[in-house]
């Protein structure tokens, strides 16, 4: 994402402590923008990571206004 975003964008990563692949994205205070565990899967698709990045671009615009 740094090349998309520099240094406006931080991504962090916190375990589950029982189980595996959960993998989730959230804008903090915001939008869950990715959810394997409900059914999203994984992020292996460009039409995946394009849902991913305008989830981010609505979350910044959004915080812009």
């Amino acid at each position: 994402m740094a090349g998309r975003y520099g240094e406006r964008v931080s991504v962090t990563g916190e375990a589950t402590a029982r189980s595996t692949g959960w993998l989730e994205l959230q804008v903090v205070g915001g939008a869950l923008i990715w959810s394997k565990k409900n059914g999203d899967g994984y992020i292996d698709t460009s039409d995946k990571m394009a849902r991913v990045y305008a989830g981010v671009d609505s979350a910044m615009a959004a915080a812009a206004k």
